[in-house]
């Protein structure tokens, strides 16, 4: 199975076309040869886990979390190499699942073996991820010193390394108010995705772009933006990106004036929400102007909207079935 998870490209590694869609086809096949490796190889069962990094980012970053935990600790003394790649991987689980300082701690482990290596791969591809985890608290003069560091060593060499370096900038664009800039550098980013067959990147992207049209006023471009990353997500299996697409188009429609669908899309993530801990410190961030909301209509479709499946929403935003559905 090592040889299958390899063929997936979901590690990112090869800078070339994924195939997530082979991972979940085969998730079950996988799952038997992780939990053989935990009882009789670890450190295979390291190397399917890496392997299989983007498949745990989309579809289950916690399953990712515990089955990477299990190994290393079950594994003992392992190669430089190997550790590194799996704190790595390791460590985007955690990120996605909620554990910051945790993700944070194992980055730093992870970019040191790199370091003590000389893996220049690794170590951009940690550099991003710190540079992420500074991008959250705020410390943009981190953020800042990891993305140059993380894309000066990449640019022209390791291509999937470069393309997320493209999106930080655009952060720190936006950070300084310069949203035309934070657009072209995002779109940038989506567009490399895409043409690298790097869907799960280019999901993340357009979700990107639907909230950076949002604070432009651009609700048509926002609604596309959104649709389009939303119908990855859903392929993909994505349910953490996908509640916060909706979030997202649920403000389209606010800003349309559209309380009904609003309402239904922001209590479907509302459901969605209890099951994910990244929630909480993202409400703010993805949920904007649904959380001041109270208007009669939009709480009515809301509790409507609580009683729905994160998919069922998902047909919903993307005009597959009518909002009147949920109507009592």
């Amino acid at each position: 199975m090592f040889e299958v998870a390899r063929s997936t490209h979901l590690d990112d590694e090869g800078d070339v076309p994924t195939d997530l869609g082979l991972a979940l086809a085969e998730r079950d096949d996988f799952r038997a040869a992780l939990d053989w490796a935990l009882e009789h190889d670890a450190e295979l069962g390291l190397k399917i886990a890496v392997a299989l990094q983007n498949f745990w980012n989309a579809a289950g970053p916690q399953e990712g979390l515990r089955r990477l935990t299990q190994l290393l600790e079950r594994a003992g003394p392992s190669s430089p190499a190997v550790r590194a790649a799996a704190l790595r991987v390791q460590g985007g689980t955690a990120d996605l699942s909620g554990e910051d300082e945790l993700a944070e701690r194992l980055w730093e482990e992870s970019v040191e073996l790199y370091r003590a290596v000389g893996d220049d791969r690794g170590i951009a591809a940690v550099e991003h991820m710190l540079a992420v985890s500074a991008w959250r608290q705020g410390d943009w003069e981190r953020m800042r010193r990891l993305t140059e560091s993380s894309l000066e060593r990449a640019r022209g060499r390791f291509a999937f390394v470069e393309i997320t370096g493209y999106w930080l900038l655009g952060q720190l664009r936006l950070v300084e108010g310069d949203m035309g800039g934070a657009t072209d550098l995002t779109r940038r980013s989506a567009d490399m995705a895409r043409e690298r067959g790097w869907s799960w990147w280019e999901s993340g992207q357009l979700h990107e772009l639907l909230m950076l049209a949002l604070r432009r006023g651009d609700l048509d471009e926002a609604e596309q933006e959104g649709r389009a990353a939303l119908a990855l997500e859903r392929e993909q299996e994505n349910r953490l990106w996908a509640m916060y697409t909706l979030a997202g188009l649920g403000q389209v429609a606010l800003a349309r004036g559209d309380l009904v669908r609003a309402g239904v899309l922001c209590g479907a993530v509302e459901n969605e929400a209890t099951r994910v801990p990244r929630w909480e410190s993202e409400r703010a961030r993805r949920a904007g102007s649904l959380l001041a909301e109270s208007r009669p209509a939009f709480s009515s479709a809301r509790e409507r909207g609580r009683q729905l499946d994160l998919w069922d929403a998902a047909a919903i935003a993307l005009d597959e079935e009518s909002d009147a559905q949920t109507e009592p």
